[in-house]
């Protein structure tokens, strides 16, 4: 399938220099601080315990913790998420805002300055590698994935969180989804669920899996006040809202995730 970008006809010179202009000295704190209502924090924190858990899972099945690379780390608050099943932490991040420069806690934590297209990770050092929110801001997304491939260890997974380009409401209200991805500059591509299973497939990955969520939206202010009700009572309405969605409208959350395994390693 080939890559559609944000801008229509745009050469990968281009999308780097656009990724250079955006990403380089990408800071989304006011944003978070000043629009970002309490609704979409949840729903974020929400997003947060589910990556976690996905890392138990992973750290059970190989019976310890976890190498992880977290791809686009901003102030790498995730490590904090999923600490308790991690043997190591790395987060990746190219923003200079983000990350003035290199980070090290010891083997255990490190923070590095670097693209998802040229991890700065030894081949065979990781686990896990996550890219939440990350590969629709990145400038070569099949680069990103073989990259993920080359620092796995074989069995290791990729996971990916993303916004989702078919969601309902987009397709409920094209022209204002429209005018919101026009103004979305920082997004270099805009994926759905079957592209992103594509460009895993053709990075090598097997055991491809896809799941819906985010299907719950409603206008800011409404969200505004639904934010101001107990964090049980969202998380509630979330995941109620997820499992109608998923079985009524399947493939058209708000957001999905996606995950592949690097094919374990053939016995001699």
């Amino acid at each position: 399938m080939r890559l559609k970008s944000a801008g229509a006809g745009m050469q990968a010179k281009d999308r780097y220099q656009e990724w250079e202009r955006t990403q380089s000295h990408w800071n989304d704190d006011l944003f978070l601080a000043e629009t970002a209502n309490a609704f979409m924090k949840r729903r974020w924190r929400r997003l947060n315990r589910r990556v976690a858990a996905f890392c138990g899972l992973e750290a059970r099945r190989l019976a310890r913790g976890l190498d992880l690379v977290d791809v686009g780390c901003a102030h790498a608050d995730f490590e904090a998420w999923a600490r308790p099943a991690l043997a190591s932490y790395t987060g990746v991040e190219p923003s200079s805002a983000l990350l003035p420069k290199d980070r090290s806690e010891g083997a255990a934590f490190r923070l590095l300055r670097g693209k998802a297209e040229k991890l700065p990770c030894r081949p065979q050092s990781a686990d896990l590698i996550l890219l939440k929110e990350v590969l629709d801001h990145c400038y070569d997304p099949g680069a990103v994935l073989k990259e993920a491939s080359r620092v796995l260890r074989p069995g290791g997974a990729v996971l990916l969180t993303l916004t989702n380009d078919r969601a309902w409401y987009k397709r409920l209200l094209p022209d204002k989804a429209a005018r919101i991805k026009a103004g979305q500059d920082d997004h270099l591509f805009f994926f759905h669920p079957d592209w992103v299973k594509d460009l895993l497939r053709q990075a090598g990955f097997t055991d491809l899996d896809t799941e819906d969520s985010h299907y719950l939206r409603l206008p800011y202010r409404v969200e505004s006040v639904l934010g101001a009700l107990p964090e049980a009572w969202t998380d509630a309405v979330l995941a109620g809202s997820d499992a109608v969605g998923s079985l009524s409208l399947p493939g058209l959350g708000g957001s999905f995730w996606s995950w592949g395994r690097k094919a374990a390693a053939k016995r001699p």
